[in-house]
């Protein structure tokens, strides 16, 4: 038997979904930081339910901000952040009179540094795609752009066309 707890997150996850799938194009940008804020709450409410700092759900939270680091820029990543161990801290005191705070610590630890290197990795991975996009239109031999040396006419004065060109 369902619990009205889950359903009610069913519904709130479908609808975040059908308005991201359909609206694509026309929602506004925080739209996407709602979603990913609404599932992170949804997953403390999980863990909240599923033994506290015992819970084997914790390691969810981690996919939310990975999928944060990587898809938003860093500020808005660190908001996330910030939701996910807000929403962290109300899971475990929900739970448990005994805060668990080396559990909490070693969770929001593990949420800033996961978030920092995906958001790291995602930068690293900007600069090499701008990196190959130069190389891709530059001409290693001439150094001049690819659509440059397609457009120049061919001139005996300048020693022919193409590769011959340069020597």
């Amino acid at each position: 038997m369902r619990s009205p707890r889950s359903s009610w997150s069913a519904v709130v996850a479908a609808a975040f979904a059908a308005t991201l799938w359909f609206g694509a194009g026309r929602v506004p940008r925080w739209t996407f930081d709602a979603a990913i804020a609404t599932g992170t709450l949804m997953l403390a409410l999980l863990i909240a339910a599923a033994g506290g700092a015992h819970s084997p759900f914790l390691l969810l939270m981690v996919w939310q901000l990975v999928f944060a680091g990587y898809f938003l820029p860093a500020p808005r990543t660190g908001v996330q952040v910030v939701v996910a161990a807000a929403a962290m801290t109300v899971a475990l005191v929900a739970y448990d009179d005994n805060f668990a705070w080396t559990r909490w610590v070693v969770a929001v630890t593990s949420f800033v540094v996961v978030s920092g290197l995906v958001v790291t990795l995602r930068r690293h991975v900007d600069e090499l795609l701008r990196a190959v996009e130069l190389s891709a239109r530059t001409d290693a031999l001439t150094g001049g752009l690819n659509g440059e040396a397609s457009t120049r006419p061919c001139s005996p004065r300048r020693g022919g066309c193409g590769a011959a060109a340069g020597r």
